[in-house]
Protein backbone atom coordinates (compact mmCIF):
# COMPACT_ATOMS: atom_id res chain seq x y z
CA UNK A 1 0.00 0.00 0.00
CA UNK A 2 1.32 3.58 -1.32
CA UNK A 3 1.21 5.64 2.33
CA UNK A 4 3.34 8.41 0.60
CA UNK A 5 1.11 12.12 1.13
CA UNK A 6 2.08 15.69 0.00
CA UNK A 7 1.25 18.83 1.66
CA UNK A 8 -1.37 20.95 0.20
CA UNK A 9 -2.51 24.50 1.74
CA UNK A 10 -6.20 25.51 2.05
CA UNK A 11 -5.36 29.17 0.71
CA UNK A 12 -8.81 30.44 1.78
CA UNK A 13 -8.65 29.36 5.41
CA UNK A 14 -5.02 30.26 5.80
CA UNK A 15 -6.22 34.01 4.60
CA UNK A 16 -4.19 33.94 1.52
CA UNK A 17 -5.41 36.45 -0.65
CA UNK A 18 -5.07 36.51 -4.68
CA UNK A 19 -6.63 34.37 -7.47
CA UNK A 20 -5.13 31.24 -6.54
CA UNK A 21 -7.01 27.89 -5.78
CA UNK A 22 -5.51 25.11 -3.03
CA UNK A 23 -2.08 24.84 -3.75
CA UNK A 24 0.78 21.68 -2.93
CA UNK A 25 4.10 22.33 -1.31
CA UNK A 26 7.50 22.25 -3.15
CA UNK A 27 9.95 23.73 -0.94
CA UNK A 28 10.32 26.08 2.22
CA UNK A 29 13.88 28.17 1.80
CA UNK A 30 15.60 29.53 4.61
CA UNK A 31 16.40 33.25 4.51
CA UNK A 32 19.07 35.03 5.51
CA UNK A 33 17.38 37.17 7.95
CA UNK A 34 16.26 34.04 10.03
CA UNK A 35 12.85 33.73 8.01
CA UNK A 36 11.94 31.19 5.47
CA UNK A 37 10.44 31.40 2.00
CA UNK A 38 7.59 28.96 1.39
CA UNK A 39 7.15 28.11 -2.12
CA UNK A 40 3.93 26.45 -3.36
CA UNK A 41 2.35 25.49 -6.93
CA UNK A 42 -0.52 24.25 -8.10
CA UNK A 43 1.08 21.25 -10.03
CA UNK A 44 0.58 18.03 -8.16
CA UNK A 45 3.82 16.55 -9.86
CA UNK A 46 5.42 19.18 -8.77
CA UNK A 47 5.11 18.98 -4.89
CA UNK A 48 7.27 17.46 -2.53
CA UNK A 49 6.44 14.21 -1.57
CA UNK A 50 6.60 12.48 2.26
CA UNK A 51 7.03 8.68 2.65
CA UNK A 52 3.90 8.54 5.36
CA UNK A 53 1.67 11.15 7.13
CA UNK A 54 4.03 10.84 10.15
CA UNK A 55 7.11 12.17 8.14
CA UNK A 56 5.23 15.07 6.23
CA UNK A 57 3.50 16.08 10.09
CA UNK A 58 7.12 16.35 11.37
CA UNK A 59 8.39 18.00 8.80
CA UNK A 60 5.16 20.72 9.45
CA UNK A 61 6.61 20.70 13.07
CA UNK A 62 10.08 21.59 12.58
CA UNK A 63 9.01 24.34 9.49
CA UNK A 64 7.31 27.50 9.81
CA UNK A 65 3.91 25.55 7.70
CA UNK A 66 2.41 26.41 11.37
CA UNK A 67 0.75 29.54 10.04
CA UNK A 68 -1.16 27.79 6.96
CA UNK A 69 -3.98 25.47 6.77
CA UNK A 70 -2.46 22.77 5.65
CA UNK A 71 -3.73 18.97 4.72
CA UNK A 72 -2.02 16.18 3.71
CA UNK A 73 -3.39 14.13 0.87
CA UNK A 74 -1.98 10.99 -0.61
CA UNK A 75 0.39 11.28 -3.45
CA UNK A 76 -1.45 8.49 -5.19
CA UNK A 77 -4.51 10.55 -5.81
CA UNK A 78 -2.38 12.91 -7.62
CA UNK A 79 -2.29 11.91 -11.35
CA UNK A 80 -0.43 14.03 -14.00
CA UNK A 81 -3.02 15.20 -16.65
CA UNK A 82 -2.96 13.88 -19.83
CA UNK A 83 -2.18 15.78 -22.43
CA UNK A 84 -5.73 15.59 -24.25
CA UNK A 85 -6.66 17.49 -20.56
CA UNK A 86 -3.60 19.69 -21.00
CA UNK A 87 -4.66 20.69 -24.30
CA UNK A 88 -8.10 21.15 -23.16
CA UNK A 89 -6.68 23.41 -20.07
CA UNK A 90 -4.39 25.41 -22.66
CA UNK A 91 -7.43 26.17 -24.45
CA UNK A 92 -9.70 27.73 -21.56
CA UNK A 93 -6.77 29.31 -20.37
CA UNK A 94 -5.78 31.06 -24.07
CA UNK A 95 -9.86 31.78 -24.77
CA UNK A 96 -9.95 33.27 -20.94
CA UNK A 97 -6.81 35.21 -21.81
CA UNK A 98 -8.01 36.33 -25.20
CA UNK A 99 -11.43 37.70 -23.17
CA UNK A 100 -9.44 39.59 -20.78
CA UNK A 101 -7.15 41.25 -23.71
CA UNK A 102 -9.98 42.03 -25.30
CA UNK A 103 -12.06 43.85 -22.93
CA UNK A 104 -8.76 46.25 -21.72
CA UNK A 105 -8.89 47.08 -25.80
CA UNK A 106 -12.82 48.24 -25.50
CA UNK A 107 -13.82 44.89 -26.48
CA UNK A 108 -12.19 44.81 -29.70
CA UNK A 109 -11.84 41.08 -30.91
CA UNK A 110 -8.93 39.14 -31.06
CA UNK A 111 -6.19 39.61 -34.87
CA UNK A 112 -6.99 36.97 -36.55
CA UNK A 113 -4.03 34.14 -37.01
CA UNK A 114 -1.92 35.21 -39.95
CA UNK A 115 -1.96 32.84 -42.91
CA UNK A 116 1.26 30.69 -42.83
CA UNK A 117 0.34 27.93 -44.79
CA UNK A 118 2.05 29.95 -48.28
CA UNK A 119 5.23 31.43 -48.73
CA UNK A 120 5.55 35.23 -47.58
CA UNK A 121 2.66 34.84 -45.74
CA UNK A 122 4.42 35.87 -42.53
CA UNK A 123 6.21 38.27 -44.08
CA UNK A 124 2.56 40.01 -45.43
CA UNK A 125 1.71 39.70 -42.06
CA UNK A 126 4.37 41.55 -40.48
CA UNK A 127 4.18 44.22 -43.23
CA UNK A 128 0.52 44.60 -42.13
CA UNK A 129 1.70 45.48 -38.65
CA UNK A 130 3.76 47.63 -39.50
CA UNK A 131 6.72 45.77 -38.25
CA UNK A 132 8.23 45.31 -40.90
Amino acid sequence: MDRRVVIMCDVRASGITGDVADSYLVRVEPRANGGAHVLWTDEPDQAMVFGDAAAAAEFCRDSPLDMFVVSFVPALALQAETEAEFRVRLSRVRAEAEARMAARRGGATAAPEPDLSRPGGLADELRALGLM
